[in-house]
């Protein structure tokens, strides 16, 4: 029997030069009445990994999945020169799927940015 849990995309990276290790990842728990999809960004503290950032979407629609959500890591990169790294995602919808940058501020992170999508 397949595991219930699926690890989609996982990656281990630094958002600043000097800072600590993150995890950038999507998981996906699918049971018989819902899909759960979760998008973390981990940071690496001494004895643990603190959450920075989630994004968690209950799929209840498991025959056309018209209530869907994914979000999934892109890339990252330091936009604005503020030697901290921007994170780049893709969301998939139903018929649709656009792009989110997410930038930290006052040490939380927060989406600057939603578009550039499409669909049909």
């Amino acid at each position: 029997m397949p595991s219930a849990i699926k690890l989609r995309n996982l990656r281990l990276t630094k958002v600043r030069l000097d800072g600590p290790n993150a995890l950038v990842g999507s998981i996906t728990f699918k049971d018989s009445t819902t899909k759960r999809n979760l998008f973390l960004v981990l940071e690496q503290g001494e004895t643990n990994w603190d959450v920075d950032m989630a994004s968690y979407h209950v799929t209840k629609d498991l025959e056309d999945y018209v209530d869907e959500a994914e979000e999934d890591f892109v890339d990252q990169l330091d936009l604005d020169s503020d030697g901290v790294d921007e994170i780049v995602t893709i969301s998939y919808y139903y018929e649709s799927w656009d792009y989110a940058i997410y930038k930290e501020k006052d040490g939380k992170w927060e989406k600057v940015y939603k578009g550039g999508g499409g669909g049909c």
